[in-house]
């Protein structure tokens, strides 16, 4: 992987308080907590982060544990499924928490039966742009993952739809994201005239 601080040089690093969240909540869970999507693409295109996607695997002890570590450090627990992730098989439940002075957290549990590495996390997001995850490495630092769909996009200013099966929930989400990136174009490959592109 080439280093992503050389190819968008006016990133800087992550911030110091993703790291902790992303700690504390893999202790929290004794899980290996990933970083994926919008957060990681905001921060190095230079655009607002809004919230964290964090996924980790499912299990109904390591969300009453999380629940039960972020609720004592002052996090309200919210359900909230975004757009992205409702309805998909993979997802088991997805917990937001917010906690004022803090980043808003989306915690995706994700089926023990997909692929849980930071690649295969990352590929499962619907836009090129937001194929890139973030761990925490044996050494304490950040390790990324992407495909060459981000960097394309990315340094292409464009939004590949990559994910089929659910383009009509993707367009939707594209319609709110051009707020966001005005400049980036919409990439179809996938689209036919035959795509099923009704609300669901």
């Amino acid at each position: 992987m080439n280093n992503l601080h050389n190819i968008f040089p006016a990133s800087g690093p992550l911030p110091a308080d993703w790291r902790k969240v992303l700690d504390e909540i893999g202790q929290a869970t004794s899980t290996n907590p990933v970083l994926s999507g919008g957060a990681l693409r905001d921060h190095f295109l230079g655009a607002p982060v809004k919230d964290l996607d964090i996924f980790i695997p499912w299990s109904m002890d390591a969300l009453n544990s999380l629940n039960e570590y972020l609720e004592g450090r002052g996090y309200a627990r919210v359900q909230n499924i975004p757009p992205s992730c409702e309805g998909l098989g993979e997802v088991v439940a997805v917990v937001g928490y917010s906690k004022f002075g803090e980043i808003d957290l989306n915690v995706i549990f994700l089926d023990n039966a997909v692929d849980l590495s930071p690649l295969g996390v990352a590929q499962r997001n619907d836009f090129g742009i937001c194929q890139i995850a973030a761990w925490i490495n044996g050494f304490g630092g950040w390790s990324f993952d992407y495909t060459t769909a981000f960097l394309t996009d990315a340094l292409g200013n464009s939004f590949t739809l990559l994910r089929q099966g659910d383009e009509a929930r993707s367009l939707r989400r594209f319609e709110r994201l051009k707020e966001k990136y005005p400049d980036h174009k919409l990439v179809t490959p996938h689209i036919t005239p035959t795509t099923n592109l009704l609300p669901i």
